[in-house]
């Protein structure tokens, strides 16, 4: 990976924490503000930061999953490549001299 692309994916990276993190004082900081009805535009944003919190934060049972398919993953491809494994005077350590 070349120093430009791992500056940008830190970069995002970054971003999606700053973002995050300021969602959550938000949310904490406006929790009893005052109301002013049904076109509350701090509740939008509140529902919001939530919302994002929620969709980016890993849950358990995801994590737990994506371990066994990786496992399961590692356990296939491991077999694949013992039963294609071909006989070849290389891999036989063959003397092929004249």
């Amino acid at each position: 990976m070349t120093k430009s692309k791992r500056f940008i994916a830190l970069a995002v990276v970054f971003a999606m924490v700053f973002a995050m993190a300021f969602s959550v004082l938000f949310i904490v900081r406006e929790e009893n503000h005052e109301c002013t009805g049904v076109d509350c535009h701090i509740c939008q944003q509140i529902n919001a930061g939530i919302l994002q919190f929620n969709h980016h934060t890993p849950k358990p049972h995801s994590a737990v999953y994506l371990l066994t398919v990786t496992y399961a993953l590692v356990l296939l491809l491991g077999s694949l490549r013992k039963s294609r494994v071909s006989n070849t005077p290389i891999s036989l350590k063959v003397k092929l001299s004249d």
